[in-house]
Formats: structure tokens, sequence, C-alpha cells
């Protein structure tokens, strides 16, 4: 399949830079990169399922259940901004920093 792509003249659908040895400390920040990517996870995982347990001890009406999910998604965009963007062209623009 991947040769097919590359026949195809179909790219990578992000240009990213490429790496470069910086220090000794490079192995570091990324596990510690990597440890806080999965405590976030955890912490995800577990707000699912509150509000989970929550929606189903109560029964709400679907408007009501759309209506906190807005609301919680709103407040996530309005505190970080990063999570408005859609598609692999913001993430390039991200990566290249313009």
């Amino acid at each position: 399949m991947f040769a097919l792509i590359i026949h195809l003249g179909i790219g990578a659908t992000w240009d990213l830079k490429a790496y470069h040895y910086t220090g000794v400390y490079d192995f570091l920040y990324a596990s510690l990169f990597g440890i806080v990517g999965t405590l976030f996870g955890w912490i995800f995982i577990f707000v699912v399922k509150f509000f989970k347990k929550a929606f189903e001890y109560r029964k709400f009406p679907i408007y009501i259940k759309t209506l906190v999910g807005g609301i919680i998604l709103g407040i996530i965009a309005f505190y970080f901004p990063l999570t408005r963007y859609f598609g692999h062209h913001e993430v390039n623009e991200l990566i290249n920093g313009t």
C-alpha cells in the first residue's frame, strides 16, 4: 500500500522538520512528555466515566445533555484555543509556527 501511495504522488500529510540532537536531556524530555500525555489520557478516561455515570444516575432529556456538552466544549475551546484547530493544514501551521 505504501508503494502504491508513493507512486501516486501522494506525499506525507504533515511536513515535519528533521530531528537534530540537541543535548543529553533529549530522551529525558521525551520520557517526561510521554508520562504527561499518559496522565492526561487517564484523566480524560476518568472524566468520561464520571459523566457517563452522572448521566445514567439521573435521566436527563437529550437537549440538556447536549447543552452541558456544548458548554463544556466551549469552556475548553475558550481556555485552550489550540483545541479549535481542525485538519492537517492547521497542524502544519502549528508545527511551522506560522
